[in-house]
Order: C-alpha cells, then structure tokens, then sequence
C-alpha cells in the first residue's frame, strides 16, 4: 500500500496527484494476469524533480524483464538526475532542489520489491518506509 498527502508545497500550494504507476503493468495484473512489471512510484520533496524522474523511471523500465535490469535502470536515471539536473535546478538553496521517492515493484516471476531512494542512492526495503521532507512528513 502506498499513501500520500494531496498538497504540493511551495510558492503556490495546490492539490495534486502524489503516486504514479505505469499503467500497462498495473493494467495487466488486474485483467491479464501479470505479463508485465508493475511499478508504483511516489516521492517527497522537489515537485518537479520528482515528476521528472517518475516520467523517466516508468518510461524506461517498461520494456525491461527482470528485477535487476529494473533495478539498474533505475540507479542509472538517478545517478544522471543528481549529477545533472539538479545541480542545474533554479533554486536558491540546493536543499530546495532535495527529494525522495518510493518505489514498489511487482514482476510476474518475483515477490513485489519495495526501494527507496536518498540522492542518486537507491535502496532495497525490507518491509515498509517511511519517508518525506520539510517540517512535515509523508508517509508511504
């Protein structure tokens, strides 16, 4: 289960979706019984970096068959994330340009895989995680 908040801070605050999935492989565990992986990606901290690297994680894991080419991938599009676009962020604060995400896996051949990521780092969890930025948390 993932959850999130429904506010995006920041200059303007506005109600937004928190949580993406690709839709093929989520589609196919519901109605043709799990060819594809499933990710679920959710995040806290920079909107926009997170919208961007959920765009490229869901776009280019969609073809790839196993939890370690997945895996990666996703460690490659992190690493070049935080070795170009952040740094290249228009922000006063490079904290400001900070965030998280959470990303669950299910592959037709696997248990479901739950990471974490803390800068370019992506991290395997064991069970649940909880993770956000700011003066409050979100939970996921």
């Amino acid at each position: 289960m993932f959850a999130a908040d429904s506010e995006e801070a920041g200059v303007i605050r506005k109600s937004t979706e928190k949580i993406a999935h690709n839709k093929k492989g989520v589609a196919s565990y519901a109605f043709f019984g799990g060819k594809c992986p499933a990710i679920v990606v959710a995040g806290a901290g920079n909107a926009t970096l997170i919208d961007y690297a959920t765009q490229e994680i869901l776009s280019l894991t969609h073809s790839l068959t196993t939890v370690t080419e997945i895996e990666l991938k996703i460690s490659e599009i992190l690493q070049r994330i935080h070795s170009v676009n952040v740094p290249l962020h228009p922000v006063a604060d490079p904290l400001d340009a900070a965030f998280e995400l959470l990303i669950g896996i299910k592959h037709p051949d696997f248990s479901p895989f739950l990471y974490s990521s803390q800068g370019a780092t992506l991290v395997r969890r064991d069970t649940y995680y909880v993770c956000g930025t700011g003066l409050s948390r979100s939970t996921f």
